[in-house]
């Protein structure tokens, strides 16, 4: 498993060990103030070093849903400069199933949303507010009936959507964050 910060992967359970517990933090922080720019390797498990972040930063859960028409092309949204799967926070009270829907539907306009299967989870950092957050994502495989025009949500920031076929994938990939092309490339 994996955990991005500045879109670097931190792989645990690894077989070369470059950090320790006590080193987590600072090789965090050594990321995100760019001084290291490769993947980081620890032996330490994943479920351990989600519990030393956690301990320096805010959990936020998202849901969102890679999305197959009647074609089997899946949906991609445009936002912020990168090719995206729509996905949002877990508002209190919902499942991460039924987030997952509505934030698909929110933000793209989507209707009839069924879901398949659940995907690999994502993890990633960021800063908001003077606190790292830790962003827990949840993602399914979902499906429309039908073919639908995408509405999509501007003040979310989605400026483009494009159905595709995973072959043809690949000149989306370097305008792609690594955790979405990671959860596309598992499918």
């Amino acid at each position: 498993m994996k955990i991005y910060v500045n879109n670097i992967p931190i792989f645990t359970d690894a077989k070369t060990n470059t950090f320790t517990d006590s080193k987590v933090l600072e090789w965090v922080k050594n990321i995100e103030e760019s001084q290291i720019s490769s993947p980081v390797f620890t032996k330490l498990s994943f479920n351990k070093v989600i519990d030393i972040l956690l301990n320096d930063s805010k959990l936020i859960e998202a849901a969102g849903g890679m999305v197959f028409n009647p074609n089997n092309e899946f949906l991609l949204i445009y936002r912020r400069g990168s090719w995206d799967l729509p996905k949002g926070k877990i508002d209190k009270g919902e499942t991460p199933e039924q987030a997952g829907i509505r934030e698909v539907w929110e933000e793209c306009g989507l209707k009839n949303l069924q879901i398949f299967s659940s995907l690999p989870n994502t993890y990633h950092t960021y800063w908001m507010n003077g606190k790292r957050i830790l962003k827990k994502t949840y993602w399914f495989k979902m499906s429309i009936p039908d073919f639908q025009e995408t509405i999509l949500q501007t003040e979310e920031d989605i400026e483009d959507s494009k159905w595709i076929k995973q072959a043809d994938f690949s000149p989306f990939k370097p305008l792609s964050y690594p955790s979405i092309v990671d959860v596309i490339e598992s499918v």
